[in-house]
């Protein structure tokens, strides 16, 4: 199964993660998290169990660095992985990506 994550935002290249969200950083940063357990998973069913746990605590999503560290361990991510790709460039490269993906289907 092909599962493609593809977030809403305006690319701006001044932008702290390339592009704004509406809700703020903190938001393109929880969607870099989701892309990157997404793209480091093992299975499937290891990205379901990291959207699982992150989503148990909403409000926090993108403000706790240790809530996605915690899920990525929880759902078996590779971790080192897991937080090269949330804090280099590899992260930030998905997201905007992702958005160009979304501006592209209209």
């Amino acid at each position: 199964m092909d599962v493609q994550l593809n977030f809403i935002a305006t690319l701006d290249p001044n932008a702290t993660y390339g592009a704004q969200c509406k809700h703020g950083d903190e938001e393109c940063l929880g969607n870099i998290d989701e892309l990157c357990a997404l793209n480091h998973r093992p299975d499937l069913p290891s990205f379901w169990r990291f959207l699982q746990c992150l989503n148990s605590r909403f409000d926090s999503i993108g403000r706790d660095p240790d809530l996605s560290l915690k899920c990525a361990n929880s759902a078996g991510l590779d971790t080192a992985a897991f937080l090269t790709c949330v804090s280099q460039s590899e992260g930030r490269a998905l997201f905007k990506q992702s958005v160009e993906n979304t501006l592209f289907a209209g």
